[in-house]
């Protein structure tokens, strides 16, 4: 049985020039970047820009602020 991560991504393209965010699951990387590339593509985003994702650790319990709006 894989393991599934939780990947978080802060820098994709986006509509207009705010925060964006997205969460993926996968069982890699690689799994995850495709997926996310897949979802920018259904939304109409361009899939080809540069994109950072970050793996969130679940080894404990803890909250994420992934946009608190300082720009």
């Amino acid at each position: 049985m894989s393991t599934i991560e939780i990947y978080v991504c802060t820098d994709h393209d986006g509509y207009y020039p705010v925060g964006v965010c997205s969460v993926v699951t996968a069982g890699s990387e690689d799994e995850a970047r495709r997926l996310l590339q897949a979802a920018l593509h259904e939304h109409g985003l361009d899939e080809t820009k540069p994109f950072t994702l970050r793996r969130l650790s679940t080894d404990s319990p803890r909250a994420f602020v992934l946009l608190n709006g300082e720009y």
